[in-house]
């Protein structure tokens, strides 16, 4: 699913004609309140992106004129001289003349990557602790069912730990 763009700001919103020139460009506002610079009329995304990020531009926008519908993307990519994380959304826009333009979107994911991290290692760690607890350990809902049990409550109770879950 796609959002409407008013829904996704901070966002970078463009149109490339067949030769990779932009044709349209909005450059929001980003999260940290930095204007990001228009981009001068003629430049292709070469000029913008030199190097590996441009030809990974390049391809990504060919791949999706070539199939002709939308791609979904995440890219780190440098900007304002630091790494962030953008899902950018390419898709082809039809024109009478049979030549489309490229048109995306690009949202600044990079805090929501780095939290998805955070929580992720946060699992490992806990995951580690708890199953190498010599003493019993169990988490449960509500209900009083059980999410959670590691292998030391399994064991003393006879059942592998899967039987337990839901329970």
């Amino acid at each position: 699913r796609v959002d409407a763009p008013e829904e996704v700001q901070p966002a970078i919103d463009k149109a490339n004609s067949i030769d990779d020139r932009p044709v349209v460009v909005d450059f929001r506002v980003d999260a940290r309140e930095k204007v990001f610079p228009m981009v001068p009329s003629g430049k292709t995304n070469d000029d913008i992106w030199p190097g590996e990020v441009g030809e990974k531009i390049r391809r990504d926008d060919e791949a999706v004129l070539a199939v002709g519908e939308p791609r979904a993307i995440i890219e780190d990519v440098p900007t304002h001289g630091e790494l962030r994380t953008y899902r950018t959304v390419k898709f082809p826009i039809p024109r009478p003349d049979g030549r489309p333009w490229l048109g995306g979107m690009s949202v600044d994911i990079t805090e929501l990557k780095q939290a998805e991290d955070a929580l992720r290692e946060s699992e490992r760690r806990f995951t580690a602790f708890a199953e190498h607890l010599p003493g019993r350990m169990w988490i449960r809902d509500a209900e009083l069912r059980y999410l959670y049990v590691n292998p030391q409550l399994a064991a003393d109770l006879g059942c592998e730990q899967g039987d337990l879950l839901g329970k």
